[in-house]
Formats: structure tokens, sequence, C-alpha cells
């Protein structure tokens, strides 16, 4: 065998494993096209909800922008900032302050750090099972829907789904960013709305006072801290479940951050993935098949163009599936493109879905041949 059919069957077997995610996801988002719809409940009596917005202190005027859309709500929230001591910004809500001397018994860095005194924090001003938490980074925001949904749910913990804003920074970023509200209204709500979580992401999750003072964010220096979280909330037996209502986030503004973002994302995976395999197999195997498969779609790119140029014929089943396989690629963020008003992202995605396709599949092999080193994370510019 030559090196030339070696590595043309390689990514054919690449191409090939990633299939069954093109063929699972049309399906999921027909399956949960009714999930969003926002039903009013009466809330639970006494219940009380905390917005907390965590930030490094890079980012004020955007905090101070979330909290003011927060407050435009008119609801019976308590929004608190939690903050670093280094930082003096002013911030237009009571401030959490994590004293620089503060040290977990893991040695937990970054944000997880922070969130660990948090939760002692929760657990020292007598905060219990009637406060729910809902978490946001600095640069999101939940919609009033989603809010009031925390007052009258029934779970221990919850997760919604998400939509963009601010998307007019960075073309290729918000382009890619589009796959992403796809794979939230597909995979992550399946599973989240059958009480089983999978995809758990920090912006927006909603977590009982009491149980996260019990689970701590204690992960070690380097987590995939919401992905850990998630799956211990959901080993200890507590209940987990949808929140209609939508997280707003705001795309990378720049294709570095965006490269950066991902990275940290797949390397805070690899670091976590013991702890992930422990709490629960089924959320390590799945998120292992997307980050080394999910560049998959890139193949048949590859295949058709040595089709194209080199008259190479691969078998017609493989052709098929790839192709396939390609097209729901495209699909896939158009549907995330339709979720935005502006009309001119839908034609501008269709004319660039390939240079896309390239981009957003380029963050894979980032991280493989530029591993981030030590513990500090990298933080994106905010909107």
């Amino acid at each position: 065998m030559t090196l030339h059919s070696l590595l043309l069957y390689v990514l054919i077997f690449f191409g090939m494993v990633a299939a069954p995610f093109s063929i699972l996801q049309p399906i999921l988002l027909i399956m949960n096209r009714n999930l969003r719809k926002y039903k009013h409940r009466p809330y639970v009596a006494g219940r009380r909800v905390i917005i907390l917005i965590t930030t490094v202190g890079q980012a004020s005027n955007v905090v101070n922008h979330i909290i003011e859309v927060i407050r435009g709500y008119a609801l019976d929230v308590d929004i608190r900032v939690l903050i670093e001591e280094y930082d003096r910004s002013v911030y237009n809500a009571d401030a959490i302050v994590v004293p620089e001397s503060y040290r977990t018994e893991k040695n937990s860095q970054n944000k997880h750090r922070a969130l660990h005194y948090f939760s002692q924090w929760l657990s020292d001003n007598g905060y219990s099972s009637d406060t729910y938490v809902i978490h946001l980074d600095d640069d999101t925001y939940v919609t009033r829907e989603y809010i009031q949904h925390v007052f009258s749910m029934e779970e221990d913990a919850g997760l919604g789904t998400v939509r963009l804003r601010e998307y007019g920074h960075s073309l290729f970023s918000t382009l890619a960013d589009f796959g992403r509200v796809t794979d939230y209204d597909s995979y992550v709500s399946f599973f989240s709305s059958r009480h089983r979580p999978i995809g758990v992401n920090g912006e927006g999750l909603t977590i009982r006072a009491d149980i996260e003072s019990e689970l701590g964010w204690d992960f070690g220096p380097v987590s995939a801290e919401d992905l850990v979280m998630g799956q211990k909330i959901f080993s200890h037996g507590y209940s987990f479940g949808y929140i209609p209502g939508y997280v707003m986030i705001a795309p990378a503004t720049n294709a570095k951050d965006f490269y950066r973002q991902r990275r940290r994302w797949v390397d805070h995976f690899i670091k976590s993935s013991r702890d992930i395999w422990k709490l629960r197999k089924a959320a390590f195997i799945w998120f292992s098949y997307l980050y080394t498969f999910g560049w998959g779609s890139l193949t048949g790119l590859i295949i058709w163009a040595l089709v194209v140029l080199v008259g190479y014929r691969p078998p017609v089943p493989v052709l098929v599936i790839l192709t396939y396989e390609l097209i729901m690629a495209f699909i896939s963020k158009q549907y995330g493109a339709w979720t935005v008003k502006e009309k001119k992202y839908r034609i501008i995605l269709l004319l660039l879905q390939i240079p896309v396709t390239v981009f957003e599949s380029g963050t894979f092999f980032y991280w493989a041949f530029k591993r981030p080193k030590g513990t500090k994370d990298y933080t994106i510019a905010k909107v």
C-alpha cells in the first residue's frame, strides 16, 4: 500500500465514522421542535433566584450591560458578580470577591476556583434548597422566559439552548457558531429534556444552591468545569431538566480568539477525561467521538476535490455517505443562520460554506499541533 492510498483510507475512515452524527442530528431537531415553546407555570412558593455573572475583570462595561438587560425584565432576582480581589472595576450589582490568597484542596485554577469559593459562600450565607443559581459568563445573558421557568422548575438543575448576540464582529466566527446553535437545539436539548445531560455548558447552567454547595467546583488545576459539574449532578442522583428560553452568547470577535477558545474546550476535556469517565462513561464517549471525528465533514470536501481534479473514483457507497454528510454540514450551519433576524447571513453562509467548514475544522488540528502551556486560561475579548 502506498502512502497516498493510506492517506485516502484514513480520510475515508474519519468521514465514515463521523456520518452517524450527521444522520442523528436532523432527527433530534425534528423531535425537539416543540421544546422551546415556553408555557407559563405557577412559581414555586418561596423560590429565590440568583443570577451569578463570573468575570476576570476585563469586560466591566459588558457585565454592566448584561445587568441592565436582566434588570429590564422586572423580575425579582438577586444579581451578583463574582470577581477576583485584583478587580477594581465598578459593577452595578453586589460583588462577591474571591480573595487572592484563596486556595482549594485540589488546587483548582481559573474560573472553577472562583466558582468553588462561591459554592462555599452559598453555604456560609445560608442559601439552601429554596434558591436556584443561574450561572452566566461575562458576555452572556438569558431571556426573560428562561428566568421565569427557573422560578417554576421542578428539577434540581437544568440548561437551555443558545442564540447568538453581538455577531457582527468576526464573520467567520459568527458563521461557524451557527453550527453551535444547531448542536444545542439538537443533542444538548434532547439529552437535557430526557433528564440525562450530555453537553453541559456553563452558560445558563442552573443549579439548586444547596446542591452546588454540596458538590463544589474543586476539579483540579485545569478542568472542563461545566461538563464535570453536569455529570456530577447526574451521577449523584439529582434531576436535570431542559429550560425553555435562550442563553444569548457572543461569538469570538476574531479568528485568533475563536481558535484559542475551541482549543481551550478540547484541552479542558482531555485534562478532565478521567473524572468524566468515572462520573459517566456515556459523556466521555460522546465528547471523545465529537472531538475526534467532528471535523469529518471536511473529508467529503477533500474526496470531491480529488474526484474533480484528479479523477479519483472512490466506492459509490462511500461517496454517497460522505456527500450526505457534507450536505448535512451545510444544512446544520444554515439552520443556525435562520435563527438570527438578518437574512444576509443565510446568503453569506451559502457563499462561504466551504471556507467556513475548513476554518472550523482547523480548530482540531490547532489543538493537536499547538497545545496550550501552563494552567492559566486564555480569555477572549468580550462584547
